[in-house]
């Protein structure tokens, strides 16, 4: 069994949670994290921003236009909502041919100041306090 394989048999179904994707095969959308289980906001440690989960007003750089997405806004939002350590982010599926004024790149850019933000503030978090650990 490769690595690969090995992890991926250590991923639990119910621990992944799909947000601003097709989530049957009506090809229905689930649009931002108020309406994922309230878990969400407690379990996640590495996400994803797909640039499709926004409304094509604000991100018409991308591939797939998902007219009635989320605005920058809103996203920004649910990425203030995180409330545990994250360790792990990717922005995906910019396209920068579809994007002649940059207003995708902007909302990008600003995504991910916003998440490095959040994780320099869950890293901070996480550090131990050592202060008092030599005193007598």
């Amino acid at each position: 069994m490769s690595g690969i394989d090995e992890a991926l048999t250590r991923v639990n179904p119910g621990d992944v949670i799909l947000i601003g994707i097709p989530s049957d095969e009506n090809s229905s959308f689930m649009r931002g994290a108020a309406l994922a289980p309230a878990r969400i906001r407690e379990a996640l440690h590495s996400g994803s921003t797909d640039l499709d989960v926004l409304d094509p007003a604000y991100a018409p750089g991308v591939s797939h236009h998902e007219p009635g997405g989320l605005s920058t806004r809103d996203l920004i939002r649910h990425i203030h909502t995180l409330r545990v350590p994250i360790v792990g982010a990717d922005i995906v599926e910019f396209n920068p041919t579809r994007d002649p004024v940059g207003i995708t790149a902007m909302a990008a850019a600003k995504l991910l100041k916003e998440i490095a933000a959040c994780m320099l503030s869950s890293a901070s978090q996480m550090v131990p306090d050592l202060s008092g650990a030599r005193r007598q």
